[in-house]
């Protein structure tokens, strides 16, 4: 599905969930500027309150990029109605992973009510930890952070000692 498939669908009515798994794809720079076009779309839909993109970045060229993350910070912080937001499955590997955050408690900041973020199967190591933090302090809404099958070992466990 491309994005002028989805701005047709919510020219059609009041939608507020929108499902999106595995159909992004990386025809126009790869899946993070698919995702940037989608929340584009939304800036004037304000009954979308769920998008799950689950695996519809996966097939990325260029993750990430400087340019795509300007365009996610500016699309999360005028989408005030968004409050759950799936991306697992999506490799977004820890540097994604810290510009997806960054952009998120930017977005809180600016009274986005995020409560719901899947990050689950993305790659994610310990590395991710210092993002992750700020993310849990930063977005006081998070109700919900999801992070199965990540790779983040003793990040969250405040028992582990480091020998």
């Amino acid at each position: 599905m491309d994005p002028a498939s989805v701005e047709r669908l919510l020219e059609r009515g009041s939608i507020a969930a929108l499902d999106l798994k595995y159909a992004g794809g990386s025809e126009d720079g790869g899946g993070a500027e698919w995702l940037c076009q989608v929340l584009r779309l939304l800036r004037t839909n304000r009954s979308v309150t769920s998008i799950d993109m689950w695996g519809a970045l996966q097939d990325m060229r260029a993750p990430w990029s400087d340019r795509c993350a300007a365009q996610l910070h500016a699309a999360l912080r005028q989408h005030m109605s968004l409050c759950s937001l799936d991306l697992g499955q999506n490799a977004l590997g820890d540097s994604g992973c810290a510009q997806l955050v960054e952009a998120v408690v930017d977005g809180a900041s600016a009274g986005a009510p995020l409560q719901r973020l899947v990050l689950s199967h993305n790659g994610l190591t310990e590395r991710a930890g210092a993002a992750l933090a700020a993310l849990i302090s930063g977005v006081r809404c998070l109700q919900h952070l999801e992070l199965k099958s990540n790779q983040l070992g003793n990040v969250y466990n405040p028992c582990a000692t480091n020998s």
